[in-house]
């Protein structure tokens, strides 16, 4: 069984290491869905200055409560809402 360190994350934030997923949990205020400026797939590595991603979503991505993104994922930037991201130890 995997093991993880959860991060919580909010508007504006940005999280970066050996991310396994991410899960949405809304705005806060009753809205149903969190955006993500951009992400980055792929396997993380250190230093983090030598991370390539194999792919790059740079658009928001809009997700609804409950969806879980999967990973690998190296960095991620969170536009609003709440989500927890789970970094693998």
């Amino acid at each position: 069984m995997a093991e993880y360190r959860v991060v919580s994350s909010s508007e504006n934030s940005a999280i970066s290491g050996s991310i396994a997923k991410i899960l949405c949990l809304g705005d806060g205020a009753g809205g149903g869905t969190g955006s993500l400026n951009r992400i980055e797939f792929g396997n993380a590595k250190q230093p983090e200055t030598s991370f390539v991603p194999a792919s790059i979503i740079p658009t928001t991505t809009s997700l609804k409560v409950g969806t879980i993104l999967e990973g690998p994922i190296g960095r991620v930037k969170v536009k609003n809402g709440g989500f927890f991201v789970y970094i693998n130890k």
